[in-house]
């Protein structure tokens, strides 16, 4: 049986998997993803409080996608 949680982002429930967004949330989790590597591979020495600033994420966002990438 499938479990449910909430998501991280919006609260709402949908069934877990590991990466704890539904998939609306999911959806901008990827495309957020997209614009931080896109950043990186432009700016590679820029540190996670430049793109946080630069690109005017939450910091707990950007750490976030690069622990995912890291995965």
């Amino acid at each position: 049986m499938a479990e449910l949680e909430n998501c991280m982002r919006c609260g709402g429930l949908y069934v877990m998997d590991r990466f704890h967004y539904c998939n609306d949330c999911m959806k901008w989790f990827t495309e957020t993803c997209g614009a931080v590597k896109d950043y990186l591979r432009k700016h590679p020495n820029r540190t996670l409080w430049d793109v946080h600033v630069d690109l005017g994420m939450p910091l707990s966002v950007v750490q976030q996608v690069v622990r995912f990438s890291e995965e």
